[in-house]
């Protein structure tokens, strides 16, 4: 496979780069919701999808639209992770808002999310409780 095990950059003009790994078979993942910040200004219109040569391979730019819908379920989603990320989130919102995103079609943020939501209440027994609760429930 061409691509196999290839680091792959993406990046929405105006924010940084994220770097992904193409697998076995030559494909990579990347969740449009890893590549903006919590405060997007504009819906996106593009990512640019970068894979550097190396030797063997030479380099190749693509620059892929993103469609009204798609860039629609981005922003939604910008929103839905910022409310997850505010302090004193209840667990029952923090379990509406992971299933949310991942009904966005952002399951890997809403996993990375999850975690951090965890580790930010490790000491917090009962918000655990209550979130797994809620995430049975969903």
């Amino acid at each position: 496979m061409p691509l196999a095990n290839a680091t792959v950059a993406a990046e929405i003009p105006g924010h940084p780069k994220v770097f992904f790994a193409a697998d076995a078979g030559g494909q990579a993942r990347i969740e449009l919701l890893r590549l903006v910040p919590d405060r997007l200004r504009a819906a996106p219109r593009r990512v640019r999808i970068e894979v550097a040569g190396d030797g063997v391979r030479r380099g190749a730019v693509l620059e892929v639209p993103i469609s009204a819908k798609i860039a629609e379920s981005l922003a939604e989603a910008v929103r839905e992770r910022q409310r997850l990320r505010s302090a004193g989130i209840s667990a029952e919102s923090a379990a509406h808002g992971l299933v949310a995103l991942d009904t966005l079609g952002f399951p890997e943020s809403a996993l990375a999310l999850e975690r951090e939501l965890r580790e930010r209440q490790q000491r917090n027994s009962a918000w655990l409780s209550r979130l797994d609760l809620a995430l049975q429930l969903d």
